[in-house]
C-alpha cells in the first residue's frame, strides 16, 4: 500500500484554492507531511545532516515551492535548508540587513532540497533558485575549476539513475531541459552544458520524480527511501553550499570580468 493516496494527491488542488471542500482531505496530507518532516528531522540528527525546515513555516509544511516563481501552486511542500543563524547572515550579506528584525529568512533565497507533492508526482530535489543568486554565483565560480567540474560530474554519475539534473522552472519536470543521470553525456560535453548555467537568471535542479501510487513510496518503505534520496542530494548541496570553508565568489567575479 502506498503511503499517498490517489486522494492525497488531488487534495492539494483544494489546498492551492484555500476551498472548503476536500478539507478532510487536506488535513489528512497534511497530517502525513508532517510525520515525514518528523521522522527525517531524527535520521538527519543521527547521521549528522545539517538540514532545518525554515522556523517561520508551522511544522515545516507549505504551499509554496522554490521550484516556482509563482505563490500558490498546486503542491504541499517540505523545505530542508541551511540553519536559520546561517540563513540570516547570508542574507544579510545579499542586502537584506533587517533580516530577523522585521523580515523573515525566505527559503528562495537558499539551496533548498524540496519534498513536494502534486497532482501527477512526488518529487524530491535540490534546488537553488535564482533568488538565491548569493550561492548560484558561488556554483558558477566554482564550475570554473576543472577538479570541481570533474567532481560534480562523479557526483552525479555515482547517483542512481532516475535523477535529472537541469535548468528549467516549475513544479513539473520539462524534457527539454535537463539530461539524466543514466545517459549523462561525456565529461565535456557536460561541461559544456552546465557553462550555460547564468546566475540570477536560471533555476539549478537535481531530482528525481515518482509518479502518483509508485509502489516505491509504500507505508513501510518511504521514510527509507525518501531519506536515502535527501542524503544522496545532500552531497551536491554542500558542494554549492556557500561558506567561509566554501568560497568561489571571487572565481565567479574573475570570470564576469573575463567575459565582458
Amino acid at each position: 500500500m502506498t503511503y499517498f493516496s490517489r486522494e492525497d494527491h488531488t487534495a492539494v488542488l483544494a489546498y492551492a484554492m484555500g476551498s472548503a471542500h476536500g478539507s478532510h482531505n487536506v488535513e489528512r496530507l497534511h497530517r502525513r507531511m508532517m510525520e515525514i518532516q518528523r521522522k527525517l528531522r531524527a535520521r538527519f540528527k543521527t547521521h549528522n545532516i545539517s538540514l532545518s525546515t525554515c522556523q517561520d513555516i508551522a511544522n515545516g509544511v507549505s504551499q509554496y515551492s522554490t521550484a516556482s516563481p509563482f505563490d500558490n501552486e498546486e503542491v504541499m511542500t517540505i523545505t530542508y535548508m541551511r540553519p536559520h543563524s546561517e540563513a540570516a547572515i547570508v542574507e544579510r550579506m545579499m542586502g537584506r540587513e533587517r533580516v530577523n528584525l522585521d523580515q523573515q529568512v525566505e527559503p528562495r533565497r537558499h539551496p533548498v532540497i524540496e519534498l513536494r507533492i502534486s497532482p501527477q508526482y512526488f518529487a524530491v530535489e535540490l534546488i537553488i533558485g535564482p533568488d538565491a543568486w548569493h550561492d548560484q554565483r558561488n556554483f558558477a565560480g566554482k564550475m570554473c575549476v576543472p577538479e570541481h567540474q570533474h567532481a560534480l560530474f562523479r557526483m552525479l554519475n555515482n547517483m542512481s539513475p532516475d535523477y535529472v539534473v537541469g535548468f528549467w522552472s516549475g513544479i513539473y519536470p520539462d524534457d527539454q531541459m535537463y539530461v539524466s543521470t543514466s545517459q549523462l553525456p561525456p565529461m565535456r560535453i557536460f561541461n559544456e552544458y552546465m557553462s550555460t548555467f547564468a546566475a540570477g537568471r536560471d533555476y539549478l535542479r537535481i531530482g528525481c520524480w515518482y509518479e502518483a501510487g509508485d509502489d516505491a513510496l509504500s507505508e513501510e518503505n518511504i521514510i527509507n527511501e525518501l531519506f536515502e534520496r535527501v542524503r544522496a542530494l545532500h552531497e551536491i548541496y554542500e558542494f554549492t553550499l556557500w561558506s567561509s570553508n566554501n568560497n568561489f565568489l571571487s572565481f565567479y567575479e574573475r570570470e564576469v570580468v573575463e567575459r565582458r
